[in-house]
């Protein structure tokens, strides 16, 4: 029985691939992955754009890119730029140079008013927007990243369903039209890596994972 590691490497190479590929991904394109963490996204989009293309890799987190940049060398991938950065540190990027970009499991966690100007000032127009979001979008939060609280000072949440289409409209106001949803597409790995979750379950297999759809976007304007 291979260990919940290999397991995992194994999904980034196979099942994942396929998903992305059906999300529009390609070989020869330029990808992004904003908030890449520790390259889940990263290795099969790396596969699937091949030698011809180039994999942008980004997430602000010093410990997280190096333990990323070591999963990358032992997965045999050189295809990957490798950024640490924030989602406001790109200039460096030229405008409308990225094919497709992956915002997966990363909304929740930054200032949306300050996110949507960033893909839209890098994706090509007919680009694609690939979406990926879990249970934490349901904590409301304002478009500044700023948590709405209740009159009692309580954090105010909304059912997974209005806060995905409480995001959708915003995506779509900002100049994306959706193309297409991969239902369950997505795994969410944050109990995977989870020390916590580990010493409670003895290990966590890719089975006992959230699953999420992904919804991908192409850039109309």
């Amino acid at each position: 029985m291979v260990s919940a590691y290999e397991e995992v490497c194994i999904w980034e190479k196979t099942e994942a691939v396929q998903s992305m590929q059906k999300c529009g991904l390609g070989n020869g394109m330029i990808a992004m992955d904003l908030g890449c963490g520790l390259a889940h996204y990263t290795i099969p989009a790396a596969i699937i754009v091949g030698r011809e293309g180039k994999v942008i890799a980004v997430d602000h987190d010093k410990k997280i890119t190096k333990t990323t940049y070591n999963r990358l060398m032992d997965a045999g991938i050189t295809n990957v730029e490798l950024v640490c950065a924030n989602h406001l540190e790109l200039n460096h990027i030229p405008d409308s140079s990225i094919d497709f970009l992956i915002i997966y499991d990363m909304i929740h966690t930054n200032p949306r008013i300050e996110v949507y100007p960033v893909i839209k000032r890098l994706l090509k127009k007919g680009g694609i927007l690939s979406f990926l979001a879990f249970g934490e979008i349901r904590i409301r939060k304002n478009p500044e990243g700023q948590l709405i609280k209740s009159d009692k000072g309580k954090n105010i949440t909304d059912t997974y369903d209005a806060a995905l289409m409480r995001i959708h409209d915003e995506i779509n106001f900002n100049g994306f039209e959706l193309v297409n949803i991969i239902e369950n597409g997505g795994d969410h790995f944050d109990h995977f890596h989870s020390p916590y979750h580990w010493k409670k379950y003895g290990e966590v297999r890719l089975k006992t994972l959230e699953r999420g759809n992904i919804y991908n976007y192409k850039n109309y304007k």
